[in-house]
């Protein structure tokens, strides 16, 4: 399978952790010749544009995915500012706890509502959005579409369920969509990454207190962003569309061929 093409590239959540990770290392390697990245906080936009050489090699966007009727105007903006985008990938997500052994105190049912509205419900909505763009592209060179989904779609943890159902979802919805694209679309990648516990944000106890591992702010066994980063790169690099890092490869190996060989017998 060839390698993923890369003219321009769309990441959508690069203000830290995952997603700034990806869209350093696509600059400083060479890989893309140029990123479009988008987040909620502005400040931190322009310090990663300012770390990856300026307006040439890095444009920015103010967008928040889960304001979903936002979705289909925020697409048309930058696919017709930049009509080269052949690269797409959704970061953004988030991670909260809820305690159902103290569902009075311990679930606080909007909080979940939005998880599922930033995990799921707006991949389906940018996945529209940006199809029509992408499949008039994909007759005549490759393009990819992707998500960042995680190894706990596939096995979950108690202590974040409702996080590991809206990955699971996400998980599903791309199974199928991929199998959907393949052969109207064949220059059309369907891409899905799905890490470990990872250096970010995500596990990083002072931005998130529910899900607090202890005062370092991180858990042990989490992997290296560096490493994850390396990682995803040599898939890209051998044009993988079901990227697995660390840990993960073995438990998505392990559950995933069992239902892709069920997956391919269904028509």
């Amino acid at each position: 399978m060839p390698a993923f093409e890369m003219k321009q590239c769309l990441i959508l959540g690069a203000t830290s952790g995952i997603g700034r990770g990806i869209a350093t290392e696509l600059i400083k390697s060479g890989r893309a010749e140029k990123v479009i990245i988008t987040g909620r906080r502005e400040e931190k936009l322009q310090e990663v544009q300012k770390e990856l050489g300026g307006e040439s090699k890095c444009v920015t966007y103010v967008n928040d995915i889960s304001e979903l009727e936002k979705i289909p105007d925020f697409v048309k903006k930058v696919t017709s500012e930049h009509p080269d985008l052949d690269f797409v990938l959704v970061v953004s997500g988030l991670q909260r706890g809820a305690d159902f052994t103290k569902p009075s105190e311990g679930v606080d049912l909007k909080t979940l509502d939005y998880e599922l509205t930033v995990n799921y419900s707006s991949q389906v909505h940018l996945a529209t959005a940006f199809l029509p763009f992408l499949q008039e592209k994909s007759k005549s060179q490759q393009v990819t579409l992707g998500f960042t989904g995680s190894v706990l779609g596939i096995v979950p943890m108690s202590r974040c369920a409702n996080y590991c159902a809206t990955k699971a979802a996400t998980h599903q919805f791309l199974l199928g969509l991929r199998k959907q694209l393949t052969k109207p679309f064949p220059n059309l990648k369907l891409l899905e990454i799905l890490p470990p516990s990872t250096e970010s944000e995500l596990h990083d106890s002072h931005n998130q207190k529910d899900l607090s591992y202890d005062d370092k702010g991180q858990p042990d066994n989490v992997m290296p962003l560096k490493d994850f980063v390396k990682e995803v790169m040599e898939a890209f690099d051998q044009g993988e569309t079901e990227i697995a890092p660390g840990a993960a490869k073995k438990i998505v190996n392990t559950v995933e061929s069992a239902r892709k060989e069920v997956l391919d017998s269904f028509p």
